[in-house]
């Protein structure tokens, strides 16, 4: 990934509390939420300004982003819900409990060694929440910041590949609620266990 996004550039959801963030984005953390155990230890992967961890408070959360101005933001506005660090989606650590990466893996330059490295980083058991679009501007529409388009289909194939075992598949509709079928969904939300 490369830092030459501009803080709001229309990619990152800025705001000082959730209620400024796009619902169809606050819902994605929230359907996590509800499976994510009290205490678990999260690191959302791609984190931008920070808004995740208000919502996912009842873990012990941990957000990294790869621009600095993100995380800087993230702490001032979002720093009393959990820590976070400048990193990339690859060096991540571990082990965790949960790894959250919405709207992330598409940016990435090497999705397949992001995935194998967030299978490596969880506990046995451990699980992936991750969101992909699959009704946006395509790469080969010229969309300037995606590096790869996937659809349901191909993300599960390269998860399962990384050694993930798909869990439960949602569907964001385009009326921004997670729902489990979709005739025309705006991305799909996958739970994935180690």
């Amino acid at each position: 990934m490369k830092d030459d996004k501009p803080l709001n550039c229309g990619v990152r959801q800025v705001a000082p509390t959730p209620d400024g963030i796009k619902h169809s984005h606050v819902v994605r953390y929230e359907w996590a939420g509800e499976q994510i155990g009290d205490h678990a230890s999260v690191l959302d992967v791609g984190c931008g300004c920070g808004y995740g961890a208000s919502i996912l408070q009842h873990t012990h959360y941990l957000g990294v982003d790869y621009s600095q101005e993100s995380i800087d933001y993230a702490r001032k506005h979002y720093g009393k819900f959990g820590l976070f660090s400048v990193g990339d989606a690859i060096e991540v650590g571990g082990p965790l409990d949960v790894i959250v990466a919405f709207e992330v893996i598409e940016h990435v330059v090497d999705p397949t060694e992001a995935l194998r490295a967030w299978h490596e980083a969880l506990f046995p058991l451990g699980e992936l929440f991750i969101s992909i679009p699959i009704k946006c501007r395509k790469v080969a529409d010229g969309h300037e910041y995606h590096l790869k388009d996937y659809t349901e289909q191909t993300i599960s194939d390269a998860l399962e590949a990384a050694g993930f075992t798909i869990g439960d598949v949602r569907y964001l509709s385009t009326k921004d609620t997670i729902v489990e079928r979709d005739k025309n969904p705006y991305s799909v939300l996958i739970r994935a266990f180690k």
